[in-house]
């Protein structure tokens, strides 16, 4: 709670219990806007690499709902080094999905989601690439695992 004394012509202000004076809790730009956490230069530039072997992979992969898979964009490996999310994960939530969503159609296209035990993975089934991906949820995890949807 904030407390204010007047005395003096002068303003006095105790604070808030536990503030740290010139800590934010998140990280603000000089605009006033929240920071994207961003990826090492050197895990960009051997992003190349990364791609390829992971497409290689993403092509020999057997999508449970017979899907075909080959690709995954740049977006999705950046989401990968940025969430530490494993490429053995995304093949899993492929392979073996603890759930599949059903086909959604907006402006920019269709999308699947695939929920596995450890990410979760969208694929735009008429492009046949993986759009983007992120860590499931213990929620998720535990209602899909009772076989809930």
């Amino acid at each position: 709670m904030n407390t204010y004394h007047i005395a003096n012509d002068s303003l006095i202000h105790y604070g808030v219990k536990g503030m740290k004076w010139g800590v934010r809790k998140t990280p603000i730009n000089n605009r006033g806007k929240l920071q994207k956490k961003k990826v090492p230069h050197h895990t960009i530039h051997n992003g190349k690499k990364i791609i390829e072997n992971f497409n290689k992979r993403l092509s020999e992969t057997k999508v449970a709902d017979g899907t075909k898979v080959n690709k995954a964009t740049k977006h999705v490996i950046k989401r990968m080094l940025e969430r530490k999310i494993k490429a053995n994960s995304i093949v899993d939530s492929l392979e073996k999905p603890l759930y599949i969503s059903d086909e959604k159609v907006n402006a920019k296209g269709s999308s699947k989601q695939y929920i596995g035990e450890e990410a979760t993975s969208v694929v735009n089934p008429n492009k046949e690439t993986v759009v983007t991906t992120w860590s499931t949820g213990s929620r998720q995890r535990k209602r899909y695992k009772k076989g809930g949807k």
